[in-house]
């Protein structure tokens, strides 16, 4: 039997104190391991070399280029188009704005694989307009936030992205793993919807019923933010693109439209959004390096 390393407790003392006081998660992973450098006279050598391997695998150029197309879908104002026409298509149901909620979520998902992007823009979007409406404010706020967690399960996926990179595995393989479990999530939600709205008695006005020239005129209006999902999901799960091409595949694809068919970016829109772009990025990629030499002692420790 392997002996223990004596300092073994100490290392997880500290992770555990620090994330119960909130300190970011990339620091209590950096804080333990730099014990445990200096502790078993380690060389910091095999620490930055570990934490620079994991920023050079090549599908971690996938993350920010999602979390570009991300923050440039609610930037020009491709969510408000996309929520507008399920609005317009099924706001009159029983509940409808909620359904709207989440199937703007689902397609959503399939451009930018990211929670907080959907929570933070066409969230927003959904909970302003779900108000508007005279629908419950806590249940508009708790669809919104369901939803959202779609955003990591249908492919492209940021969060795949990371796990295959840790665990070693195939992206496309978690790509095509999650499209299952997230339509099912948005399904399973969509059926809840009504059985909530009923038993609990949550107030959930119908929307107008708008006209079929005004459903199809909405469809027409929100095709390009339909169209990136769909060339996506297709692309990769057909092997035309691997998961990191199909980031830049979706970058261009946002430029493409906004410059072309919106005409809605400038040059102080870019900047806005590659800022938002670089802080996003560097707050996942930061989390990334530092698992790597968290992982290292985790693995010599047994």
């Amino acid at each position: 039997m392997t002996n223990l390393d004596p300092y073994l407790a100490v290392y997880f003392i500290t992770f555990v104190v620090l994330i119960l006081l909130e300190v970011p998660i990339a620091y209590a992973m950096l804080a333990s391991a730099f014990e445990f450098i200096i502790f078993n006279h380690q060389s910091f050598v095999m620490f930055a070399q570990k934490t620079a391997n994991s920023l050079a695998d090549f599908n971690m150029l996938a993350l920010p280029a999602f979390l570009f197309v991300g923050c440039f879908m609610n930037e020009v104002g491709l969510t408000d188009r996309l929520f507008g026409m399920f609005e317009k298509w099924i706001g009159h149901l029983p509940g409808g704005l909620a359904h709207a909620n989440v199937l703007s979520s689902m397609v959503f998902a399939g451009m930018s694989g990211s929670a907080l992007a959907d929570a933070g823009g066409l969230g927003t979007i959904e909970v302003s307009a779900m108000t508007k409406a005279g629908y419950d404010p806590d249940f508009s706020v708790a669809v919104t936030a369901a939803s959202a967690g779609i955003g990591p399960i249908i492919p492209p996926s940021i969060n795949f992205v990371v796990w295959a990179f840790l665990s070693q595995t195939s992206t496309l393989a978690m790509f095509q793993a999650g499209m299952g479990p997230g339509v099912l999530m948005g399904v399973a939600m969509m059926i809840w919807i009504p059985i909530a709205v009923k038993t609990q008695h949550i107030a959930c006005p119908r929307a107008k019923k708008v006209s079929w020239k005004e459903r199809f005129q909405a469809l027409y209006t929100s095709l390009p933010a339909l169209g990136g999902p769909a060339i996506l999901v297709l692309g990769i799960m057909t092997g035309i693109f691997t998961p990191t091409e199909s980031a830049s595949v979706a970058c261009i694809y946002a430029l493409i439209i906004s410059v072309f068919v919106f005409r809605e970016v400038n040059l102080q829109t870019l900047y806005k959004i590659f800022a938002d772009s670089c802080v996003s990025s560097a707050v996942v990629l930061f989390v990334v390096s530092m698992s790597a030499p968290f992982g290292w002692f985790m693995t010599t420790e047994n």
